[in-house]
């Protein structure tokens, strides 16, 4: 049985968290830079073995950030993503990072880490006579990223949006009806080439119809005379 030593992780972070404008804006933000050392890592070999080895060290950076808006009553905009960079170092050169680009001509990358990730969207609510209409929708967009150590399959940059409309009426009454993935994306969001390997699709674009009932209850108190 093969030995590894211990992963050390020292991760430095700092950031701010703001309400400005009468609560009416809200900026948080953070930037981190990980340095880790002796990478452990497990990957797949043919003949059902799986072991479990030190890569490497590696660093991982990135901005991450949040910011809402109200800009009128009633409406939200939003926008939440972050910036990351990752790179091996001192990688062991039988280890499976180091075989990458001899094995799928790619320069190896720490797995799950996409250049780039953001959601961007709004929601909007009024109360009209009937009712409380509210409506939105949001697009998430990522880049491309590897999703093994092996470096041996890459998910490409993908979008995915979603749209609803709401209708609550009465006291106890809501209905909403929504759509996911609205533009059909035919992508993946996982997989791998390897001995019992797979892959995981995006789901297809799907409709969605919700109708709630919301049953209130009326509680009396009774004080003492």
């Amino acid at each position: 049985v093969a030995q590894y030593t211990p992963e050390t992780n020292w991760t430095y972070e700092a950031g701010i968290k703001t309400d400005l404008l009468g609560n009416r804006l809200r900026i948080n933000a953070n930037y981190f830079y990980s340095d880790v050392k002796d990478v452990v890592i497990n990957f797949t070999l043919p003949g059902g073995r799986f072991p479990v080895d030190n890569a490497g060290d590696q660093t991982i950076q990135g901005l991450e950030f949040e910011i809402v808006a109200v800009p009128v009553d009633g409406l939200n905009v939003f926008l939440n993503g972050s910036l990351l960079d990752g790179e091996y170092k001192n990688l062991d050169p039988a280890a499976a990072p180091a075989l990458a680009p001899v094995a799928f001509g790619v320069q190896a990358s720490p797995p799950q880490i996409p250049d780039y990730s953001f959601t961007v969207g709004f929601d909007y609510g009024t109360d009209l006579s009937f009712g409380r209409l509210s409506f939105g929708a949001d697009w998430s967009q990522t880049d491309d990223y590897v999703t093994s150590a092996t470096n041996d399959f890459r998910v490409k940059a993908n979008g995915i949006g979603t749209a609803f409309v709401g209708l609550g009426f009465g006291d106890n009454w809501s209905a909403k009806a929504l759509v996911k993935n609205f533009t059909d994306e035919d992508t993946f969001v996982t997989g791998s080439r390897g001995f019992l390997g797979g892959f995981i699709p995006v789901r297809p674009r799907e409709h969605r119809l919700t109708v709630s009932y919301s049953m209130n209850r009326n509680h009396v108190r009774v004080e003492p005379d």
